[in-house]
């Protein structure tokens, strides 16, 4: 038996599209609990990358008013 390479092309990673899709439908609101209550909805859904992105945009919105 002689093993061979496995030759495929790199799969562009899908995360970077719906972090910008996310970003785009959440980055008018500012009301910090709303935010929050779709991240922990995000989450109990188990669209943990959803949540993510929501946290952050949370704290970008909480370092912003605290400059």
């Amino acid at each position: 038996i002689n093993p061979k390479a496995i030759i495929k092309d790199i799969k562009e990673w899908e995360l970077g599209n719906k972090e910008k899709q996310i970003e785009a439908e959440f980055s008018v609101i500012e009301d910090l609990k709303t935010l929050e209550k779709e991240m922990k909805i995000a989450a109990n859904n188990l669209d943990f990358e959803r949540a993510v992105v929501l946290r952050d945009i949370i704290n970008k919105l909480k370092n912003k008013n605290e400059k």
